[in-house]
């Protein structure tokens, strides 16, 4: 093989992995942590987002007392984040609502209990109330979250959290939410 045939190969390789790279909605490290989503990596700052090369525009959310800014990117027609920024402006939580999104190990927004369960084994379902706000959240203990929708639950699961409940498998989640990863990890 000729050096110029080698270089149209390699050239041709590399133009291959970038775009195999950029339809890749999740990336992971070696331990499976997610770093990024649709682009965006877990460890952005405020400042950052005019890197992206998504479009996005600034908001702000009242919680715990205090102003926080906020940021809805939008990926593509089909995946809108919502991002939430500490007052150091580094990313808190990174999440997605949108129907098209597509999370970890192909699951995504409609994914049934049973489906997010069968791949995290060792994740839990919790369920409460927080604020005056009920919530239904799976936690797969590696810093993604599916949430539910809390009027998917019966009734007699709101009644008394010290019973066991057993939850439908086929209620769909509605959001996937990451946390942001800290720099020391």
């Amino acid at each position: 093989m000729t050096t110029a045939t080698k270089l149209v190969v390699a050239a041709l390789m590399l133009a291959a992995s970038n775009a195999a790279a950029k339809d890749n909605k999740v990336v992971a490290d070696a331990n499976q942590k997610v770093r990024e989503f649709y682009g965006v990596p877990l460890n952005l700052k405020l400042w950052d987002l005019k890197k992206l090369r998504s479009t996005s525009e600034l908001g702000w959310e009242m919680g715990e007392g205090d102003v926080y800014p906020t940021a809805k990117i939008v990926v593509n027609d089909s995946v809108t984040l919502n991002a939430s920024f500490g007052s150091d402006g580094g990313l808190y939580m990174l999440e997605t609502s949108s129907s098209g999104a597509v999370g970890p190990h192909g699951t995504f927004v409609g994914s049934t209990l049973e489906q997010v369960k069968k791949t995290w084994p060792s994740g839990r379902l919790i369920w409460g109330v927080n604020h005056g706000n009920r919530y239904v959240t799976f936690s797969t203990s590696t810093g993604i979250y599916y949430q539910f929708s809390p009027a998917d639950l019966a009734p007699e699961a709101w009644a008394d959290f010290s019973k066991d409940y057993e939850v439908d498998p086929s209620i769909k989640a509605i959001t996937i939410r990451f946390a942001a990863i800290d720099e020391g990890q």
